[in-house]
């Protein structure tokens, strides 16, 4: 008997074994082939040479993408870190002082009816709008293959959504105190990880011919680079900013710190369920006045974490 279509309320979505409050999802996977032949004699009847071999041949792994969106809480995101599943901050380092990005795949992933592993987070983001749920959106690359399982149901209650009546944090530009000058009007946060991929001869066989079932997946998938950013729409732009990204003014020494952004996200219940931040140098900033409607300005901080 066929399976029923599946409804969005039926579809159970939990990574690394984790369940999440998930509004959508989109799972994909295919291999990466190229065409090739080999030729043999001349043929007069196609004044050619004979096609003797053509098949396809695969050019990488087999490689996936999962995006979802999904409501931040308590459950899901520590108060001084967040879980693995957007792991940025070194559990043992609270004070961000230290910041990361695992290298082993995240496994013991469902997305309604499938069931996959070798997963790794490239992006994560959210924003914050007075009085909204915060929404959040990661993308993760896939190796391997997926397989299909029974249907499974999520059961959830008593959960603490982050809000963003008071999640704000704090606002510095170059290490100076601007709470009072920036009242911030909406924030967003993005993580991005760049990630290279290594293969090695008979890595995935189980004899001289043989395959694995599933597909191969790489023997080890390394960060390159990680950046984080943050883009606030406050009510003030930087003055004297200079080529460097920072706010100078004349009596700055030579050495100027980082501008920082610090969100602190809380749930409903008034729990602190975490800490992010940026500190690095203003990439971009505008101002706009329009009629009708109070001037705002947006301004743009990107950090090398790595």
């Amino acid at each position: 008997m066929a399976q029923p279509f599946l409804r969005f309320e039926n579809g159970k979505i939990s990574l690394n074994n984790k369940d999440l409050m998930v509004n959508s999802a989109s799972l994909s996977i295919a291999p990466s082939l190229t065409v090739e032949k080999v030729y043999g004699d001349y043929d007069p009847s196609i004044a050619g040479a004979r096609t003797e071999f053509v098949n396809f041949a695969p050019t990488s792994n087999l490689k996936g993408q999962l995006n979802i969106s999904f409501y931040i809480s308590s459950d899901v995101i520590s108060p001084n870190s967040v879980n693995r599943l957007f792991e940025l901050v070194d559990v043992a380092n609270p004070d961000n002082s230290k910041k990361t990005i695992s290298e082993s795949p995240i496994n013991g992933n469902i997305v309604g009816r499938y069931i996959f592993d070798n997963m790794y987070l490239t992006s994560f983001n959210f924003s914050l709008s007075p009085f909204q749920l915060i929404v959040a959106n990661a993308t993760y690359d896939i190796y391997g293959t997926i397989g299909k399982v029974a249907d499974t149901y999520f059961t959830k209650s008593n959960v603490d959504f982050a809000h963003a009546m008071k999640s704000f944090g704090e606002v510095k530009i170059s290490n100076q105190q601007s709470s009072e000058e920036f009242e911030i009007q909406d924030l967003n946060y993005n993580i991005n990880v760049e990630r290279n991929i290594s293969n090695r001869i008979k890595y995935n066989e189980v004899g001289p011919t043989s395959v694995l079932t599933g597909g191969v997946v790489p023997a080890r998938v390394s960060v390159e680079s990680i950046t984080s950013e943050v883009s606030i729409k406050s009510s003030d732009m930087v003055e004297n900013l200079n080529s460097y990204g920072d706010q100078q003014n004349l009596s700055t020494q030579q050495s100027i710190p980082d501008s920082s952004v610090d969100v602190y996200l809380y749930g409903l219940n008034g729990e602190r369920i975490s800490r992010f931040r940026c500190a690095g140098k203003i990439q971009n900033q505008s101002f706009s006045i329009t009629e009708g409607s109070n001037a705002s300005s947006s301004i743009t901080i990107k950090q090398i974490v790595r």
